[in-house]
């Protein structure tokens, strides 16, 4: 699987998750529907997992206003498949 692809998924997974909760819970609520949509893909997926020296890294805040999406950062020898 390509990064892109990857990259999709977790995205339309988080906008589905904003969209339809809306505003006004704790990050924590939006954190456990966010696992859930990114699971429904297929991904893998880890709470709080401590991030220092993963190849990927994506921080989202669901705090703000707007949904806010921090990049992912892909190191060349990390294998998708």
């Amino acid at each position: 699987m390509e990064v892109n692809d990857v990259t999709e998924k977790v995205i339309g997974s988080l906008f589905k998750v904003s969209n339809t909760l809306g505003g006004g819970f704790l990050e924590k609520v939006y954190e456990n529907a966010a696992v859930i949509e990114i699971a429904k893909t297929g991904l893998s997926v880890k709470q709080q997992y401590h991030t220092t020296g993963l190849p990927v890294c994506l921080l989202v805040n669901f705090y703000r206003p707007k949904l806010e999406i921090k990049r992912i950062v892909a190191n060349s020898s990390w294998n998708l498949k």
